[in-house]
C-alpha cells in the first residue's frame, strides 16, 4: 500500500533532521577547539603567576584572585562570546537551509504550491537567534536565548576555577596539582578535570541549541503557510526518551496559533523542552493522511539498504541489520559523520 502524503512528507523531514544532527556534528568539533585554545591560555597564565609560589596563604589566595579577575576570566568571557557568535550565525545558516528544504519537501511531495511564502529573515532570527529556551544545565531554571546561555556557561566555568584554586592553595598544592584542577588527568583521560565539565556543558547546549533552530525555522515555514498546514511533535522514541516528550509524542497543533487539535496538552514554546531535547515539529498537510509513530530503528529499515548504506556507512549498515546496534550507537551512527554548512547547500 502507498504511503500517505504526510508521511512521505515526514520522511523527508527526519532526513533533513539527520542532515542537521551532521551538521551540529561539525559544529561541535569547533566548538571543542575553541575550548581547547581556552585551556591552553588558561594554563599559560596559570603557569605565568604561579600563585603557589608564595608562602603566607593570605598572599597565595589574593594571587588567585588577581589572576582570575585580571587574565582568566576575561579569557574565558572572550572565548564563550566568540562561541556564542559562531553559532548564532551557523544555525542563521541552517535555519535558512532547513526553511528551504520544507518548501521543497512539501510542494513536491503533495505536488502541489501548498507552501508559498518564506519566513524573512527577521521572522528567522526572532526565533533562532532571539528565541527563548530552557537551560542547558536543568528545565526548571528560567529560559533565555542562546548567547545567554553562553555568557552563564562561562561565568559558571570560570567560578568552578576560581572556587577550585583557592581550595588547591589552602592545601599547600603545587602548581602541577593546580594544573591537574583543571586539566584533568591523563589516567581518566582528562575527563576529571575542571574543563572537561565546560566541554560537557559546552556539548549539551549546542544540541539544545540546534534543535531550537531547527524547530523553529519549521514553525516558522508553518506559521507563514498556515491555511491547509499543521505541525506534528516527532520524539525519538528510546530508553532515553523524556516525559514530556514521549507525552506529546504524535500530538498535533494548528498553524499560525499552535493550538492543541483533538487534545489538551499545550504547545508551549515547542522543542526544546528540556536540556539535550530531540523532539521536532514536523509540518505537514492537513488532509495528507497519517504519520506513523516509529521508533528510529524501525523508521530506517523502512528506508531500505541504499539509504542506511549512505547514512551509516556500509560496516555499520550491515551491523544495524544484523541487529548489532544498540539503540544509541544508532543515534550516534547517524549523526556521526561531520557534515558543513557549505556541504549542506547552507
Amino acid at each position: 500500500m502507498a504511503e500517505s502524503v504526510n508521511q512521505q512528507i515526514a520522511d523527508g523531514l527526519v532526513r533533513q533532521q539527520i542532515q542537521a544532527g551532521r551538521v551540529e556534528t561539525t559544529l561541535r568539533r569547533e566548538v571543542l577547539e575553541h575550548l581547547a585554545i581556552l585551556e591552553s591560555d588558561i594554563l599559560a597564565a596559570l603557569t605565568s603567576a604561579d600563585p603557589t609560589q608564595f608562602v603566607l596563604l593570605s598572599r597565595r589566595r589574593r594571587e588567585v584572585d588577581a589572576l582570575m579577575r585580571q587574565d582568566i576570566d576575561p579569557l574565558v568571557q572572550e572565548r564563550y562570546s566568540r562561541i556564542a557568535a559562531l553559532l548564532d550565525a551557523a544555525l542563521m545558516r541552517l535555519a535558512r537551509h532547513e526553511a528551504g528544504a520544507i518548501e521543497t519537501i512539501i510542494n513536491s511531495t503533495a505536488d502541489e504550491q501548498i507552501v508559498e511564502e518564506q519566513p524573512s529573515e527577521r521572522q528567522l532570527r526572532a526565533g533562532v537567534v532571539n528565541g527563548i529556551f530552557p537551560s542547558a544545565a536543568k528545565p526548571t531554571d528560567l529560559a533565555t536565548v542562546a548567547a545567554d546561555w553562553w555568557t552563564r556557561a562561562g561565568e559558571s566555568l570560570s567560578q568552578r576555577i576560581s572556587d577550585s584554586l583557592t581550595t588547591g592553595v589552602a592545601l599547600e598544592e603545587n602548581l602541577v596539582d593546580l594544573t591537574r584542577r583543571v586539566r584533568g588527568t591523563a589516567a581518566t583521560a582528562f575527563a576529571d578535570g575542571l574543563m572537561a565539565k565546560g566541554r560537557s556543558d559546552a556539548q549539551r547546549l549546542l544540541a539544545t541549541q540546534t534543535t531550537n533552530a531547527v524547530n523553529e525555522s519549521r514553525m516558522a515555514v508553518g506559521d507563514r503557510n498556515p491555511q491547509r498546514l499543521m505541525a506534528v511533535h516527532q520524539s525519538i522514541l528510546d530508553s532515553r526518551t523524556s516525559y514530556i516528550c514521549l507525552g506529546r509524542n504524535g500530538l498535533r497543533y494548528s498553524l499560525p496559533d499552535h493550538e492543541p487539535i483533538n487534545h489538551a496538552i499545550p504547545y508551549l514554546s515547542g522543542p526544546p523542552y528540556h536540556p539535550n531535547c530531540r523532539s521536532i515539529m514536523t509540518i505537514v498537510v492537513r488532509d495528507g493522511g497519517p504519520v506513523a509513530q516509529e521508533t528510529t530503528a524501525q523508521w530506517l529499515r523502512r528506508q531500505g539498504a541504499a539509504f542506511q548504506d549512505e547514512v551509516l556507512g556500509p560496516t555499520r549498515a550491515k551491523m544495524f541489520r544484523d541487529d548489532r546496534l544498540s539503540p544509541r550507537d544508532l543515534l550516534a551512527a547517524t549523526s556521526g559523520r561531520p557534515l558543513t554548512l557549505e556541504e549542506l547547500g547552507a
